[in-house]
């Protein structure tokens, strides 16, 4: 399991979860790409707006 969290920039909300799912699914570039913006991207946050769970 990787936890992660999620959190608005007031960091008046947050979530905790696993992102393994999105790591299994992620291509490599992805991967750097995210851990080139420490970790963080409102492109991630959006896209956890749609998934199950």
């Amino acid at each position: 399991m990787i936890h992660a969290t999620c959190h608005t920039a007031d960091n008046v909300r947050c979530i905790e979860f696993d992102a393994t799912p999105w790591f299994n699914e992620a291509d490599a570039p992805s991967i750097v790409d995210l851990a080139q913006r420490g970790w963080a991207s409102p492109a991630i946050a959006d896209s956890l707006e749609r998934r199950r769970g």
